[in-house]
């Protein structure tokens, strides 16, 4: 096999002697550099050969710069990958916005949804059926309702899907003040999943997201799920808070987080922040 560059530094042992080399060449050209730099100044009557001059400082400036190559091509970044395929997950952890006034009304196992309109009229009641499919695919063609992607959320998780986190905003018209509204909503199409808001955090803040999310996902660790059983989606809230949501995967490499589309087919995407060797950039895109 032909030993390019490349293959140098992408093979662990032949990674591990280049390191081991370049440390080696430092030390030695360093402290014959060193050396000779101490005896002219204490014997300048006896400079040396010029060879030594000459060798000493070229083999440290070599040491320095495949130094410098090493840490650049093994220095982490951060990118965005997306995954093949949507995995059911156990928790989910769902970013919430604000949205128009409504009335969830529920009789058994029939409900529907009643919004108001701007003048406070009540408009003609959305029957439900309880198949997530089915009810948002109907809210789509009635309303514009900015809630309806939080159902198609759920909806590649639905058979398996333990619990339900409800991150929500804070302040005057915040979505904490409808995170009642929308577990009811939820817990009619998952009867038997575990609904709970986190506190809520101020969406212009992608650091308090950051943190809200991963002491979520903490707390699902503490209760059992291992973090590739969490999903975050990040659909709902501000731009701000989508970037905190993203960012969380970066702690947390195995959670992943989603988005979906609110145009065209309006699929749900997956794809987790993942830190790689710019070595190894090539293959992870």
């Amino acid at each position: 096999m032909r030993l390019t560059p490349d293959a140098l530094l992408k093979h662990p042992p032949r990674r591990f002697m280049l390191i081991a080399f370049t440390a080696v060449l430092f030390i030695i050209s360093s402290s014959w550099t060193t050396d000779l730099m101490i005896h002219w100044v204490r014997h300048p009557e006896l400079v040396g050969h010029w060879l030594e001059w000459l060798i000493a400082p070229m083999l440290l400036m070599a040491s320095l710069v495949l130094a410098y190559v090493l840490s650049t091509r093994f220095q982490y970044v951060d990118i965005l990958k997306p995954k093949a395929q949507i995995k059911s997950k156990k928790a989910l952890i769902l970013s919430v916005s604000n949205t128009n006034r409504f009335d969830f009304l529920r009789e058994g196992d029939k409900a529907s949804l009643k919004f108001m309109s701007r003048n406070g009229d009540d408009q003609a009641p959305i029957p439900l059926t309880a198949d997530l499919q089915r009810d948002y695919s109907t809210l789509d063609k009635v309303s514009r309702w900015n809630w309806t992607p939080l159902l198609r959320a759920i909806e590649p998780h639905k058979q398996s899907l333990k619990e339900i986190r409800l991150l929500v905003s804070s302040g005057e018209g915040g979505s904490h003040s409808q995170a009642g509204d929308l577990a009811r909503l939820l817990a009619f199409y998952l009867p038997d999943v575990h609904i709970e808001s986190l506190p809520s955090v101020s969406f212009a803040e992608p650091d308090d997201v950051l943190f809200a999310i991963r002491k979520a996902i903490e707390d699902l660790r503490q209760s059992g799920y291992q973090e590739k059983d969490i999903v975050i989606d990040i659909t709902g809230g501000t731009k701000t808070a989508t970037i905190g949501g993203a960012l969380a995967t970066l702690y947390h490499p195995s959670a992943s987080f989603q988005y979906v589309l609110t145009e065209g087919n309006k699929s749900v995407l997956s794809y987790n922040v993942t830190a790689t060797t710019r070595d190894n950039l090539g293959t992870m895109l």
